[in-house]
Order: C-alpha cells, then sequence, then structure tokens
C-alpha cells in the first residue's frame, strides 16, 4: 500500500512525459504487414517496407530508423504527426553508416526531425512540381515549428533544397550539405530560425530536366522575416557555368517591404567569385544582395568573405546594420570589369563598421554612412599599392598595408587561408576592443587572445603559423 501511495504520489506532483516508440523500415526485409517494433523479422514483428505507411501507423514522439535496404525509396514522404516538445520531436532517422536515400519529405506538423538522409528527385519518377505550389523542393516546411534538418544530403532537386514556408518558426538547419538544386540552396520566412554549418554549392536556375523557373536566379540562401541566425555556412561554387548571363548569383538574397529585420551573420565562409564573359556589369557574386527593402538591425560578425560585390543596399533603407571582424576579400585581377565594389550603406543611419579587413576592392571599401554612423579600427588595403577608395582613411585605420595572411593570393580563386601569420601583421592587436559584442573568432578562439582585438576574422594565436602549441605564458614563479 505504501509503495502504491508513493507511485500515485509521485505522478501526481511528477508528470510523466509521453516519450515515443522505436519504429523500423527496411524495404528489403520490411513489410507492411508487420507491426513495425523491431529492425529485422522475428516471431511475427518486424519492420514497414515504407516510409509513407510508416508515417500513417506512428503516434507523435516516436522515432522511425530507416535502412537502406534494397534501393532507393523513390517516395516523397508527407509527415502529419508532430512531436510532444524539444528533444521528444517525431523523428525520421537513417540508419547508422548507411546511404539512405528519399525523394524527399512535406512537414506538416509541429517538433518534427529529419536526420541523416540523402535526398534525391531527378530519375526517381517524382514530377518536376509539386501539385499547384512550384518547384519540388527536397524538404518543405509548410508552416510549421520547432523542427529539426540536420545531416542531410540534398542533391538533384527540381526544386530549393530546404524550403521554411511563411508560418514557420524557431527551425533549426543544421550540417546538411546542399548542392545541384534549382534557385536557391535554403529559402525561408518566418521568424527565429537557426541555420548553422551548412554547406552549399553548385545552384542552378534550373535543375534535373525540368522546364526554366522563369529566369530566376541561383543563390545560396533567399531570406525573410525576422531574427534568424547564420553560422558557421560555407558558401561557394555558384557561378555562371549552367546559368544564365543575366543572374544575380548572391550567397543570401532578400527583396521587398518589409524586409528581413534583426538578421546576425557570425563566422560563415563565402566563396563565390565569378563574372559572365558577355556581361560583365550585371553577372556578379554579391555575399548579401537586399533589393528595394527596408534593412534593418543586421549583425554581420566574423564571416570570411571572397565574393566580386560584398552587401548591395540596392534602393533600400539601411538602419542600424554593424559589421565588426569581417574579412572582406576581392580579386585584383578583375579590375577591369565593372566590379568589384565594397559597401555602400546607402546613406544608412547608425550604422557601426569596425574591426573589419578590407583587400582588392576597386570602386570603394566603404562608402555613403549616414548620420549617427562611424566606421574605424578598420585594415583597408589594395595589393598592387593604390590608394583604397570610398572613405578616407579613419583615425584608427590600418591604411595599406599588407595584413600577412598566411596564405594569400591577388590571382587565383581558390580559397587561401586569412589567418594572421605572426604578430608582425598591422591587424595584430589594432581593433577596437568589443566585450560583449564580439566575443570570439571564427574558430572559437576567445577575444581578445593578447592586449587587444584583432582586426579580422580571426583572432591571432601562435599555432597559425606553423602548427606549433600556444607560447607557455612567462613571467611564472613557483610558489613554495
Amino acid at each position: 500500500m505504501r509503495k502504491l501511495f508513493l507511485t500515485i504520489f509521485l505522478v501526481i506532483l511528477f508528470p510523466v512525459l509521453a516519450w515515443g516508440a522505436t519504429r523500423y523500415v527496411d524495404s528489403s526485409d520490411g513489410s507492411n504487414s508487420y507491426d513495425g517494433t523491431t529492425p529485422d523479422p522475428i516471431d511475427g514483428h518486424g519492420p514497414w517496407a515504407t516510409l509513407t505507411y510508416a508515417e500513417s501507423r506512428i503516434s507523435g514522439g516516436d522515432t522511425v530508423i530507416v535502412y537502406a535496404g534494397s534501393g532507393p525509396y523513390n517516395e516523397t514522404v508527407s509527415i502529419n504527426v508532430g512531436g510532444n516538445g524539444e528533444g521528444n520531436e517525431t523523428t525520421f532517422q537513417a540508419a547508422a553508416g548507411e546511404t539512405v536515400q528519399v525523394s524527399g519529405f512535406r512537414i506538416r506538423a509541429d517538433y518534427i526531425k529529419i536526420d541523416g538522409f540523402k535526398i534525391v528527385q531527378k530519375d526517381t519518377g517524382q514530377p518536376c512540381k509539386d501539385g499547384g505550389t512550384g518547384y519540388r523542393s527536397g524538404i518543405r516546411n509548410e508552416g510549421y515549428d520547432y523542427c529539426i534538418f540536420t545531416n542531410n544530403t540534398i542533391t538533384d532537386c527540381y526544386g530549393v533544397g530546404i524550403t521554411l514556408q511563411p508560418g514557420s518558426d524557431y527551425n533549426t538547419l543544421s550540417n546538411n550539405t546542399i548542392y545541384e538544386v534549382a534557385s536557391a540552396g535554403i529559402y525561408i520566412f518566418g521568424t527565429h530560425h537557426t541555420i548553422t554549418n551548412n554547406e552549399i554549392y553548385s545552384v542552378f536556375q534550373t535543375r534535373g530536366g525540368c522546364d526554366p523557373t522563369g529566369g530566376d536566379d541561383a543563390d545560396g540562401i533567399r531570406f525573410f522575416g525576422s531574427h534568424h541566425t547564420f553560422t558557421s555556412n560555407y558558401i561557394h561554387g555558384i557561378d555562371y557555368t549552367g546559368n544564365d548571363s543575366g543572374a544575380h548569383i548572391d550567397a543570401f538574397q532578400t527583396w521587398g517591404t518589409p524586409c528581413a529585420s534583426n538578421i546576425t551573420w557570425d563566422s560563415n565562409h563565402v566563396h563565390m567569385y565569378d563574372y559572365h564573359a558577355y556581361d560583365p556589369l550585371h553577372a556578379k557574386c554579391s555575399f548579401i544582395m537586399a533589393t528595394y527593402s527596408d534593412v534593418v538591425n543586421w549583425t554581420l560578425k566574423n564571416n570570411i568573405i571572397r565574393t566580386t560585390a560584398t552587401i548591395n543596399f540596392a534602393y533600400s533603407r539601411v538602419d542600424n546594420v554593424d559589421l565588426y571582424n569581417n574579412t572582406f576579400v576581392a580579386r585584383i585581377g578583375d579590375w577591369e570589369k565593372s566590379y568589384p565594389h565594397g559597401i555602400s550603406f546607402m546613406n544608412g543611419t547608425n550604422c557601426q563598421v569596425y574591426n573589419n579587413i578590407f583587400v582588392d576592392w576597386k570602386d570603394y571599401h566603404i562608402t555613403s554612412l549616414g548620420t549617427g554612423s562611424d566606421s574605424d579600427y578598420n585594415l583597408k588595403w589594395n595589393s598592387d599599392g593604390s590608394t583604397p577608395g570610398g572613405q578616407g582613411q579613419q583615425p584608427h585605420d590600418v591604411w595599406k598595408e599588407d595584413p600577412n595572411f598566411v596564405n594569400f593570393s591577388t590571382t587565383t580563386t581558390d580559397p587561401t587561408d586569412y589567418k594572421l601569420q605572426d604578430r608582425s601583421s598591422p591587424a595584430y592587436d589594432a581593433g577596437k576592443d568589443m566585450p560583449g559584442i564580439v566575443a570570439d573568432d571564427c574558430a572559437s578562439t576567445t577575444r581578445p587572445r593578447d592586449s587587444a582585438w584583432d582586426i579580422g576574422a580571426y583572432e591571432y594565436t601562435d599555432q597559425w603559423a606553423d602548427g606549433s602549441p600556444p607560447m607557455p605564458p612567462s613571467g611564472l614563479r613557483i610558489l613554495q
């Protein structure tokens, strides 16, 4: 009686969370006549044969482990069963160590997790368009919250790799590899999304033999809404091979009013460097393009950007856009064309530009800062010895001095190493102190490493140059 009373007391005091069960899918050994409770057939139990059937049988918070089986699952799975909260999502997960290929997912509930799949649409019998919703995405969230899409490889899609439609909030996209898709790698609406550690490359205006998408561009990420965070993403290799000469190729793009607001970029790496030979004026690769927008409350820090244009605020109102400790590099060999150019703030108000490195920007590095804005403690250098254009030298700028990167070429388009070689770099300890604003660098090294903030995306450490461990502190004594 005492045990029964204690059990009842604990259940009342601490309600039990409804954690889900684990179910299995295997196209080789499975059957939809089984109950999905075991990974192998045994005593009348066994895995299901298809993901779509599994979705129709599970409960909220269940985890479905999917094995590679006999080959691709040529099905686009609509998931209508949401999870029970953070950490108890309804989960579809590829079996560890296996390449599990599906045609795509449609998300129609909150708290859903998609983990570890290879998503391919070309040559799978899937139509180019997904009903009346446009070209088929690899993963499409149709307006739901708190979903996680992680560790997936998405390729050969007729449309965008991952789409978060209007109404979706608090989603996390992490560790996905997206390539050979159409229009954009990621396309997001909604609020409070976290986009981290994704790799995007080889985006085309059209893909998979489908009709062109109406002269669309080919971008890394398109973003709308508010309060998004982009961290440690790598966007590269989107160029004019296979794309129209008029395409504006951008790593990030937004447009319209209201524009995306309250956005943070931290420690992203963008390497997109191409012109179209027939249209060098309009065909360019930008880090961010914001057109006809109200750009409000953007923070960019610790990013490494090698493009033909940095940030284009085209016909936009700009307010409270802050750039801290970024490294922006152009290529001097393209100066005979109409680009590269740096950042025109369009007379933007309340903007701050501190501790950035600008290398080889043709027409200007920074220009058109407006009321309440400030720019200082930046390193500006053209590798041919010419005077940087745009805003003149500020009191604490490092002016016309080589930053001494570990590995840098003025001619190659290959990624180079933008760490500082040693303490002789003019960027070393030359930045503005930014406590509480820029606490570490793009390699998670705490700032400041020595007596002051360095300029650029990397804080110098003794390991950069030769791989040796940091120097031990000096002036120590042993207490007896």
